[in-house]
């Protein structure tokens, strides 16, 4: 064998040692350059170099290659972790826009559907509980999620408020003792206002405004406009129309988020339970006693607390009914109701618009206060505001009657009663019609312009107030006007009080209250109403006053006084020729019947 075909040992060495040399010079090459190198080099350097890896591993088949089923299964798993991995990612983002829709102002996250904060974490739970089932988890371990689900979700307690809501009511939050579960209770609560008018306006008004999720209005009037001074929830427009309907549009253009229910009809025994049981809070804005007795004992069956009002002329009053166990209740304080012709209504007593709207504002405070369990109430108290003093005075009302007819502990009214018997007039009867005297003792409108008209009553005035121009040179007269002209021919005595006898009356009419009246001795009568004597040949006496009532009691009154037992008191006055009568229906029906001119109040 030759030399050439056999190699010796040295022969090798001396050519790999060249060869590593080589290397060794080229890879000190390469480090001094890659030292150099800048980050953009060195990223087309890398990438280079991972192609050349790539185009070698095609080129020389891998160990991977000789099990292809491996590698297939491993491609596999791959993938589906990448796309549950993206599926997870676009899920969160959808949570992410979701939750920040939802983000309020200081980082808490508002429910969806949702109205207190217990369905909120019993949601919670629920969903909580699904998802580790779903993933076949042991009952310690779920045990453990939903305790942290529940400690993460009430370290910042979720509410039901939106952040209209909020932004709306936001001077209400801040108020200490109200707060934001003091608008949810308001949000979620129901207010029933029976009536429409001088009180249920600004009640309803404030308590609209205030966020009351429901309110109930109930009567059955049309707006007048006589309404208009007091009645602030209705407007000149409205005349004429549903004072429910007035009051829900007024109060929807203040708040369009509220729910208002209209209960356009007579509240009776038939209806008030129905309407009474959807409501948490009942308040009276009532005039008249048959619906306060009414509106009381529905309430007490159905164990509503009742938040009461009145007003009258410069005089309010104020308290809560059926609120504790002690609380009385209406009839605890009027177990027996007024007799009709003692009851005084705004219609014929008057009452200025701010009494009407102080008294009606509290309430709604009452109100309030009731609802979101918040300082303290008028129950067992009676409020009693005089406008005219600008001063209030509490008192307490004794405790809850053990004799109560409905409230005590054996009660005999178990069921609404037909009230318009019990009281002796009814819900429509604002101003009830008195009928003490007999018909002889009675003369209608129409007979007596005739008898006025006969007698030249309205020619005599007439020629006297003509006199009266003629002197003052057609400056304007006076009303208070000489008239014992036309008192020589009839006479006619107005029993209202002077602020309604300046506001119209007819010429030959002489102002003498009733009150005044009532406190004037035998002679003092006689004089003041120049009664015929008995040389007299006119016997008529005429009184008159708004509507019939209080004429036909100076009637009585004066019959009463004349006489004792049938006998005569005065001497020169002969009762069996006198006749004293009242003009039925008073200066209403004059204006109804007679002069469509006169100014009707």
């Amino acid at each position: 064998m030759s030399d050439d075909c056999v190699p010796g040992p040295s022969t090798c060495n001396n050519g790999d040692d060249e060869k590593v040399g080589e290397l060794k010079e080229e890879r000190n090459s390469e480090t001094v350059l890659i030292k150099e190198e800048s980050n953009e080099d060195k990223m087309k350097r890398m990438n280079a170099l991972l192609n050349r890896k790539r185009k070698k591993a095609v080129e020389t088949p891998s160990e991977s290659s000789i099990v292809p089923s491996i590698d297939k299964e491993e491609d596999e798993g791959t993938k589906r972790r990448r796309d549950e991995a993206r599926q997870k990612i676009l899920w969160e983002t959808e949570r992410a826009k979701e939750r920040a829709e939802r983000m309020g102002p200081q980082g808490w996250v508002r429910p969806k559907s949702l109205n207190t904060n217990k369905e909120f974490l019993s949601r919670t739970i629920q969903s909580t509980l699904s998802r580790m089932q779903k993933r076949d988890r042991d009952d310690k371990s779920i045990i453990r999620s939903v305790i942290m689900v529940v400690l993460t979700k009430t370290m910042h307690a979720p509410h039901s408020l939106s952040k209209e809501q909020v932004g709306r009511y936001s001077r209400q939050l801040l108020v200490a003792d109200f707060g934001v579960t003091g608008q949810e209770r308001l949000s979620s609560s129901s207010v029933l206002i029976v009536g429409a008018g001088g009180l249920g306006c600004p009640c309803a008004t404030y308590l609209a405004a205030a966020g009351v999720g429901t309110i109930g209005i109930v009567d059955f009037d049309t707006v007048s406009l006589d309404n208009l001074h007091r009645q602030v929830g209705h407007k000149e427009k409205n005349v004429g129309k549903k004072k429910t309907e007035s009051l829900r549009d007024s109060l929807h253009e203040l708040n369009s988020s509220i729910h208002i229910n209209c209960h356009s009809v007579v509240l009776d025994r038939h209806s008030a339970l129905e309407i009474f049981k959807g409501y948490d809070v009942i308040v009276d804005c009532s005039d008249n006693p048959s619906t306060r007795y009414l509106i009381n004992d529905a309430s007490i069956l159905l164990n509503k607390p009742l938040v009461s009002g009145s007003a009258l002329r410069w005089e309010g009053q104020l308290t809560v009914y059926n609120y504790g166990e002690r609380c009385p209740c209406y009839r605890c304080v009027f177990p027996v109701p007024p007799s009709p012709h003692l009851v005084t209504n705004c219609a014929e007593g008057g009452v200025l618009g701010p009494i009407v709207g102080t008294m009606g504002s509290l309430q709604a405070l009452e109100v309030i206060k009731i609802i979101s369990q918040s300082g303290a109430t008028y129950a067992g108290r009676l409020l009693l505001f005089d406008g005219q003093s600008g001063k209030m005075t509490t008192v307490n009302l004794r405790e809850r009657s053990p004799k109560c007819a409905v409230c005590g502990p054996h009660p005999t009214v178990t069921e609404l009663i037909d009230y318009d018997v019990f009281c002796g007039s009814g819900v429509h009867d604002k101003t009830p019609d008195l009928k003490v005297l007999s018909p002889s003792e009675r003369v209608g409108v129409a007979e007596y312009a005739m008898l006025r008209k006969s007698r030249g009553v309205c020619s005599s005035i007439a020629q006297e107030i003509e006199g009266r121009k003629d002197e003052n040179e057609g400056k304007s007269v006076d009303s208070s006007i000489d008239l014992s002209l036309s008192q020589s021919r009839i006479r006619l005595f107005d029993t209202r009080p002077p602020c309604e006898f300046a506001i119209a009356s007819l010429p030959e009419a002489t102002n003498v209250p009733l009150d005044r009246l009532k406190n004037m001795s035998i002679d003092e009568l006689v004089k003041t109403l120049k009664l015929p004597m008995k040389k007299d040949e006119d016997k008529d006496v005429f009184f008159i006053c708004h509507r019939g009532n209080d004429s036909q009691l100076a009637v009585r009154l004066l019959g009463e006084r004349l006489t004792n037992e049938g006998e005569t008191i005065h001497s020169d006055i002969d009762t069996n020729q006198l006749r004293i009568r009242d003009v039925v229906g008073g200066y209403q029906a004059w204006a109804d019947i007679v002069d469509d001119s006169f100014p009707v109040y």
